[in-house]
């Protein structure tokens, strides 16, 4: 998780990351805090779009059991701190991975079934001697379902038509079961 400087705390890259990461370097997992009333949690594989072969992209849906819960999410992402906060956050993020390195975050207008809200966020990342990294995360939340879409690529931006036609099944989705 990330702490603000106004205090605000975010957990911007849910659970079971740690998990995935011990089993994928075959080393234990030390331990890990779900994230409470978590009923269910999907990650989907990474994939690449025929269309645009050089996005790939991944998700994670996770059922809340209460779906309080996610109008508190909700008004967190929808909140006027969340995106100074998470160009806070990848900016302290990037420098103390990276010397020289820089990332530029902008917010993105998303289309939200009924029923639904959308938050999307494009990051672009600059390194030195490498180049450039954009990374997109649509956060698609309704009912008691929080879903996190990331697209990314080397270089240029997402293609739009490329990230549409996912988000939009996602999308359908979440708001079918926010019903």
């Amino acid at each position: 998780w990330f702490t603000c400087d106004h205090g605000q705390r975010y957990e911007l890259f849910g659970a079971g990351g740690g998990a995935e990461l011990a089993a994928t370097l075959d080393v234990p997992l030390l331990g890990q805090v779900p994230l409470p009333g978590t009923a269910a949690t999907y990650a989907s594989p990474t994939f690449q779009s025929p269309t645009g072969p050089a996005v790939a992209m991944s998700g994670r849906t996770t059922v809340l059991s209460d779906p309080a819960q996610i109008r508190t999410l909700g008004s967190t992402l929808t909140g006027p701190n969340f995106l100074p906060c998470l160009t806070q956050y990848e900016g302290t993020m990037i420098a103390g991975a990276v010397t020289g390195a820089t990332v530029a975050t902008r917010p993105v207008a998303l289309p939200a079934p009924a029923g639904t809200q959308a938050v999307g966020v494009v990051s672009t990342y600059t390194l030195p001697g490498v180049g450039t990294e954009v990374v997109g995360q649509a956060f698609i939340f309704g009912g008691a379902v929080l879903s996190v879409m990331v697209p990314t690529t080397s270089g240029a931006d997402i293609p739009a038509d490329v990230f549409s036609a996912a988000y939009g099944r996602v999308a359908a989705r979440v708001a079918a079961a926010a019903k």
